[in-house]
């Protein structure tokens, strides 16, 4: 909570009964309380929230240095907001709670309240088990918190401000992020507090975001001499004299600072009527007077027993649920309630609703800094242990834990409560906050009994945090020093795990030798580690071994129902075989997924193997297998929270491209395209696929946009080879399309391998692009290279849609008009549009080159058809162009969310019915929204055709 809490210190602002500066009591509610020098931010966020409640949210920044009123400035809206209707919705971000992902936002959702609603209950659930199989479980609990937002929005306008985004933390931050990019379109008005100047990772990153956005930022400066003025009078009851005036200028202009000055001199005695009569001013010239200095005079005139009761809540921080003071306290309630309508009265505290906050947090920090170091952890250790026996939640009794820990050098609470209580929510840490599990049960770990349930935690925690090094120094302790095989078994898998991950293969593969010739290793690691060796293995080129291990681990793996090590081998041994044996590869697959549905632990990694399975049966044109295959990967990512693995999403991208679904292409990749290749090298596959698309379509700027990002793809063999081939094909399309086909040759010839071609997933995708360009260009010994080469890699397998590839190429060769047509209608039975028009075109192509203009005219018009449905402008003799205004512009997905959208469906329940992600229906209303050329989806409903609904 920033120092600007409340900063006007008179309780009126929370309409308590308050002390003022010159002794006397007064009662005020917020509406009675002016907020001085504030008045054009204010009407700037009234009128932002009138927009929000009509439909047209937004999300706002609001900025300035500590003190500055930015939390009094957006409480005063939330004081106009409540009476209108609006659901008004507080967090706030916490400097010792940035290990805690999302706690500001589960604070301000209520998801830790009893007796809420089902999906409430399910988010505290996946808080305390994570999402199973040992996955971070973050990226769901994202999806979740953003559902809930969108769910309120469909019953009213909503008001959410974040405060002091200044210390959110990573995952708050992007969840504020993605919400932004959506306030507009709904009855929510966004807010986030921001010091200025605040220079967090997090933060900076949040603010290039809103900048992109265009989003308003309110920018609070010092306030005027005037606006001083005025909240000196209201509080004295008179105008300031000149001496007084001069110490509040020297404030800066902070109504933090200028509040407790005042409150400073009341105290003291210090003012006394001006010489007019009409004002009040200092009795003597007061330099130096400081914020800090008027917070230490406060804190001298409590009596010992508020200093003690406030210096009790001090260790709870600056804000805290008021169920969770009284659960510090000692006391009951009846007893407790004079000193908190004591403190309230004077300003020292303030409650909102459930919670309660110091007014100044200067004021907490300076009660809680006296407290000395040894006697702080032993009173964080005790709140802890209060908080759980009240039944808090898990995050505050491991925010008092952290705080003891983080208070003494030597923390270590073997034999104390804190000892058992952590050994037995050892799961739960892990899940919530591996930082923090990490540094809590270290503490914990028996050097004289390595590999007991903590040290494992520590070691899962540390994994999830990915600091390998330290991952790997733990598993060789344990590999060392332990004598349980079990836990051996366990170590050693993980270490292996680690060196391969760290492309160490040779110390991959020698540490699984050594584990292999022991003799009491558990059959389940050792099936798990023959998982690994397939993989180090292929990565050395070793294909044999590879698929040698692979299978030892299915075998083994069955023999003792180790189905993770089963599920493992499958897939690995399925992606070794995909290219070569499509057949078999696809029943590895099967025998991956049977293993893992075996095994509800594994829901992410059979996510994995279904999404494995996508490619393969498109190859092998198994249409209805593969839309039942997308149903179930789709009802598991729901299951698992609504996140995708990023391997997953990739293979229904790749699906997605080859079915011309190129608008859900873009539609499910869209929040992937901000990322960095660099961070994660598959983005270079995503980029080099949406710019084919682009350059299919003509789109210059999507294009170059794609390409840049692949710019800096590393020129090894390995890159270019895999990710090489989508911008290699991406820049060969964009040269045709310019009328330069031997640009376009070039470009497939940039790194063409003939004797690496089986290892390349596209080739049958990019040979007949080669031998079109090749004829285009006049290069003729090209295209006959190429259709040769297409002809050999499709007759070891009877795969039809490699047959036909090659077929294809050798139509074009000969001018074999009828044969094209033949192959144009097998791309249509089987889900392929583009090599359906494509293959038209080549068809018109032929007719041309023996005269027959009839036919040549009639394949022309079906492949401009082909190409629209595309969105591929395909030249002269094209039908009507397709609109891209209006309801017929929306492609039958779209028109399927509008018509939910106008039955007044929020995007959660829409990704329900249709089994779609929530953030892809949430880019498909943005699309709708700007096909239907409106600003929120309020508007819906008024453009649906009648006979659409």
């Amino acid at each position: 909570m920033g120092s600007e809490r409340l900063i006007d210190s008179f309780p009126g602002q929370c309409g308590r009964n308050g002390q003022m500066a010159g002794g006397g009591q007064k009662t005020m509610t917020a509406t009675d309380e002016p907020l001085f020098g504030r008045d054009t931010e204010l009407a700037r966020l009234a009128d932002l929230l009138t927009r929000a409640r009509q439909g047209y949210g937004a999300a706002v920044l609001v900025e300035g240095e500590p003190g500055s009123g930015k939390t009094t400035l957006v409480e005063a809206l939330e004081a106009q907001a409540r009476p209108a209707g609006c659901t008004v919705l507080r967090g706030c971000c916490d400097e010792a709670a940035v290990d805690f992902p999302l706690l500001p936002v589960l604070d301000a959702l209520g998801v830790h309240r009893r007796g809420e609603d089902v999906a409430r209950a399910e988010i505290r659930q996946l808080l305390r088990v994570g999402a199973g199989a040992n996955q971070d479980a973050i990226p769901a609990l994202v999806e979740r918190l953003l559902d809930l937002v969108e769910t309120a929005c469909a019953a009213g306008p909503v008001v959410l401000t974040v405060d002091d985004l200044q210390w959110a933390d990573d995952t708050s931050a992007v969840w504020w992020q993605r919400l932004a990019r959506c306030a507009g379109e709904l009855p929510l008005l966004l807010i986030g507090a921001v010091r200025s100047r605040a220079d967090s990772p997090a933060v900076d990153a949040l603010r290039r975001g809103h900048t992109r956005r265009q989003g308003p930022t309110l920018r609070l400066g010092p306030l005027a001499p005037a606006a001083l003025t005025a909240l000196a009078t209201h509080r004295l009851g008179a105008a300031p004299g000149p001496r007084l005036s001069r110490l509040l200028l020297a404030t800066g202009g902070s109504p933090l600072c200028a509040v407790e000055i005042l409150a400073h001199v009341g105290r003291e005695n210090l003012l006394q009527p001006g010489a007019d009569g009409q004002a009040l001013d200092l009795t003597k010239e007061l330099a130096g007077a400081t914020l800090a200095g008027a917070v230490r005079n406060r804190i001298s005139h409590l009596s010992p027993e508020q200093r003690e009761f406030l210096q009790t809540l001090s260790v709870l921080g600056p804000e805290f649920g008021t169920d969770q003071a009284l659960a510090v306290l000692d006391g009951s309630a009846r007893e407790l309630a004079p000193l908190f309508a004591t403190t309230q009265g004077v300003g020292l505290l303030a409650q909102h609703g459930t919670v309660t906050a110091f007014r100044n947090p200067l004021l907490q920090e300076q009660l809680y800094e006296e407290i000395p170091l040894p006697l702080r952890a032993r009173l964080h250790t005790q709140a802890a242990e209060r908080l759980e026996a009240a039944g808090a939640p898990l995050d505050r009794v491991l925010q008092q834990l952290t705080k003891a820990a983080a208070g003494s050098d030597s923390y270590a609470p073997q034999g104390s409560w804190a000892h058992g209580w952590l050994h037995e929510h050892t799961e739960a840490l892990v899940n919530r906050t591996p930082a923090v599990a990490v540094e809590l049960l270290s503490p914990l770990v028996d050097p004289a009994a390595p590999g007991g349930p903590v040290h494992l935690a520590v070691l899962t925690a540390l994994q999830r945090l990915q600091r390998h090094d330290e991952v790997e120094a733990h598993c060789r302790r344990l590999l060392d020093s332990a004598a349980d095989p079990e836990t051996i078994g366990q170590a050693g898998y993980q270490l292996a795990v680690c060196l391969q991950r760290g492309a160490r293969f040779a110390e991959a593969n020698d540490l699984t030798d050594r584990l292999f010739g022991r003799g009491d290793l558990p059959p389940k690691w050792r099936a798990a580690l023959h998982a690994v060796r397939s993989t180090t293995e292929d990565n050395v080129g070793r294909q044999e071994a590879a698929e040698h291990h692979a299978e030892l681990a299915i075998t083994l793996g069955r023999s003792c129902e180790a189905w993770f090590a089963v599920g493992l081998g499958g897939w690995y041994s399925a992606q070794f075989a995909a290219s070569a044996d499509p057949h078999l590869a696809l029943r590895r697959y099967d025998e991956a997924v049977d293993a893992l549905r075996r095994d509800p632990s594994q829901r992410f990694m059979l996510t994995i193997a279904l999404g494995g399975r996508l490619g393969l049966l498109h190859w092998l044109d198994r249409t209805a297998d593969l839309a039942d295959t997308v149903d179930s990967m789709r009802r598991l990512i729901g299951a698992n929270g609504g996140v995708a693995p990023f391997v997953t999403t990739m293979n229904l991208a790749e699906l997605r491209y080859h079915q011309g679904r190129w608008d859900e292409l873009l539609a499910d990749t869209e929040h992937l395209t901000e990322q960095s290749p660099a961070e994660n090298w598959q983005l270079y596959t995503l980029h080099g696929m949406l710019a084919v698309v682009a350059a299919h379509r003509g789109d210059e700027a999507a294009l170059r946009r794609h390409l840049d990002k692949c710019a800096d793809m590393p020129q090894e063999e390995g890159y270019l080879l895999d990710f090489g081939q989508w911008t290699r094909l991406a820049r060969a399309v964009a040269a045709d399309r310019a009328g330069e086909p031997g640009r376009a040759v070039a470009a497939l010839l940039e790194f063409h391998r003939p004797e690496l071609m089986h290892q390349q997933r596209l080739r049958f995708h990019l040979l007949p692009h080669l031998v079109r360009f090749a004829l285009a260009a006049g290069e003729r010994a090209t295209a006959a290279d190429a259709a040769r080469l297409c002809r050999a890699q499709a007759e070891p397998r009877p795969v039809a849609h490699w047959q036909h590839a090659a077929a294809h190429c050798a139509a074009m060769l000969a001018d074999d008009a009828a044969t094209l047509l033949d192959v144009a209608a097998y791309y249509q039975r089987t889900e392929r549009p583009l090599e359906h028009a494509q293959t038209l075109q080549d068809a018109a192509r032929a007719f041309t080159a023996v005269g027959d203009h009839q036919a040549a005219e009639a394949a022309t018009a079906q492949a401009a058809a082909a190409c629209h449905r595309l969105g591929i402008p395909s030249g002269v003799d094209a039908p009507a162009k397709q609109p891209d205004r209006g309801w017929e512009s929306l492609t039958a997905t779209e028109q399927r969310i509008a018509r939910l959208a106008a039955r007044a469906r929020s995007n959660p329940q829409i990704a329900a019915e249709l089994n779609l992600p929530r953030r892809t229906v949430q880019t498909h209303v943005s699309r709708i929204l700007t096909k239907l050329q409106l600003r929120s989806r309020v508007e819906i409903p008024l453009h649906v055709p009648a006979d659409a609904r």
